[in-house]
């Protein structure tokens, strides 16, 4: 399955700005520029989420850790029993590990094969959905993906709100 690390990213820093409230507009290309594939990286959806053009591979601005253990926006809430549970879904001692699940997943799922649902967190979940989002052949299937996406970050969302 072919895989856009760009704007899975995007997806997934979408999440992370909705659930930390933040009211920064999110930054549009240039109508004029054209469109460039992302170069290829060896960590799992990681992006230009900048928009500088330059996929800079993991950072703290992420919601969950890195391929390698580096920082995820959620981890300091991790001692939140939601968090933990619909965020994070267990430990991320082993974040490749976790990675691979989720690229498993990704690699298994066709129309009579959802393995989504195991998926141990929403995020990963959405990541999933998104990426057959990307993958669609017609604008229905997009939009039923989407939809499905939506489902998690509405969770994920929920449970990163301030109570």
């Amino acid at each position: 399955m072919k895989r856009t690390p760009a704007l899975l990213a995007a997806v997934l820093m979408l999440v992370a700005l909705a659930a930390c409230g933040s009211d920064e507009p999110t930054q549009e290309p240039a109508e004029s520029a054209p469109a460039t594939p992302a170069p290829a990286t060896s960590e799992p959806y990681y992006g230009d989420a900048d928009g500088d053009g330059v996929i800079a591979g993991a950072n703290n601005d992420g919601l969950l850790p890195g391929f390698e253990g580096q920082g995820g926006l959620v981890m300091s809430m991790a001692e939140n029993e939601t968090v933990e549970r619909d965020v994070l879904g267990g430990s991320w001692d082993d974040p490749a590990q976790r990675w691979e699940i989720l690229d498993d997943a990704i690699n298994e799922w066709t129309p009579t094969n959802n393995p989504y649902p195991t998926l141990p967190s929403h995020p990963q979940r959405i990541v999933g959905w998104a990426t057959l989002t990307l993958d669609a052949v017609n604008l229905d299937e997009a939009h039923e993906y989407a939809g499905h996406a939506q489902i998690h970050v509405d969770v994920t969302a929920l449970a990163l709100a301030p109570t």
